[in-house]
């Protein structure tokens, strides 16, 4: 590709990196928050079950969509479906107070 085009990927994946810290030590800290005192190490241990799911199942969808179709948008499309589920997830278990 383009330098310029390569300096643009470099410049949003730093973007990324910096933010990724403090993102997930707000999802601990919510957790943490929401979670019944009783309950919380059940708590976090659903937060990161679900994380390493995502983690593993994220990847693997966008490779077979790219694999299957060739269409690299449909990738980003599956993404933002599993950051769309993740943030209802999110906000139907903060309603019930049982993140």
């Amino acid at each position: 590709g383009s330098p310029l085009r390569e300096a643009i990927f470099l410049s949003g994946a730093m973007l990324v990196a910096l933010a990724i810290g403090p993102l997930e030590a707000g999802q601990r800290a919510l957790v943490a928050r929401v979670a019944a005192d009783d309950r919380i190490a059940e708590q976090f241990g659903y937060y990161v079950s679900a994380t390493k799911a995502v983690a593993a199942l994220g990847p693997l969808l966008a490779g077979l969509s790219i694999a299957t179709t060739g269409n690299l948008r449909l990738s980003l499309a599956i993404a933002l479906v599993l950051l769309a589920v993740a943030l209802a997830a999110t906000l139907v278990g903060t309603a019930k107070g049982s993140l």
